[in-house]
């Protein structure tokens, strides 16, 4: 799995969003089969501890006790699932498949002995990823999606208490904590913060503290001004240039004495 740098964000429209439809559809096919048969499916849901329960993780989502329940848990799937499809298209399919299945394990070991349904537990699952992923990718875009969900679905914290007993609570916690395991699991994956401008390192060699040193020693004319160096000019001593040569015909080499 490679990273992307940059978010790649489409045009919105009807084409982009299907995937987050789909979601829904499904629920909404299983509903209308279960409404044809004439009888109740819910005994196909999920039922904590128990093998025959486990069938539950994959149908949990999609079986709901009335239209009702459905309308509520249908709302929300199709808004967080179109924002999750919009800003993560990449992870869009990886993000449902594995909180789907999470959500379902975290409640079949920790919910009380009863069947469990609805797609409620997969809402939380998606609320919770959006708010938590956008936090550690700490990237504009997804840091306002996670705003988006507090401000638009902050009231849900009160699903994951044991407040109403007919609602299934450990399948709104057990989506949440799904989401926040999956928001790690993938935060590498898909759209990143832009890299920050490279720092300027200082050098430590032993040539550049020398350098350094030399520097500071021996500034260089233009450290204090030209009006320093008018001012300091008579200061200067004159130079003195000796020239040594010798004659091409002494055999010996013999070196002259010094001319001014």
């Amino acid at each position: 799995m490679s990273a992307a740098p940059n978010m790649r964000v489409e045009r919105p429209g009807l084409i982009h969003l299907l995937p987050a439809f789909y979601l829904m559809l499904a629920a909404w096919i299983v509903f209308y089969l279960e409404w044809r048969s004439g009888s109740s499916w819910s005994s196909w849901g999920l039922y904590p501890r128990t093998l025959n329960g486990l069938i539950g993780v994959v149908t949990m989502p999609v079986l709901h006790a009335d239209m009702t329940h459905l309308i509520n848990n249908s709302i929300p799937l199709i808004i967080l699932g179109s924002v999750l499809r919009y800003f993560y298209k990449e992870l869009f399919w990886r993000v449902i498949g594995v909180t789907w299945i999470l959500t379902g394990l975290i409640t079949w070991i920790m919910a009380r002995e009863a069947f469990h349904i609805g797609a409620s537990g997969l809402v939380y699952a998606l609320a919770s990823f959006l708010f938590f992923s956008g936090a550690f990718r700490l990237h504009r875009p997804l840091m306002a999606v996670s705003f988006f969900v507090v401000f638009a679905y902050g009231s849900m914290v009160w699903g994951v208490l044991p407040i109403e007993p007919t609602i299934s609570w450990e399948g709104h916690l057990g989506g949440a904590i799904a989401g926040l395991l999956v928001a790690v699991l993938f935060r590498k994956v898909g759209p990143q913060a832009p890299p920050k401008p490279l720092e300027v390192q200082h050098l430590t060699t032993e040539r550049d503290v020398y350098l350094e040193q030399q520097a500071m020693q021996f500034p260089s004319p233009d450290a204090y001004g030209a009006k320093y160096w008018e001012e300091h000019a008579h200061q200067t001593q004159p130079v003195r240039i000796v020239y040594r040569f010798k004659r091409s015909d002494e055999e010996k080499g013999e070196q002259t004495n010094p001319a001014d």
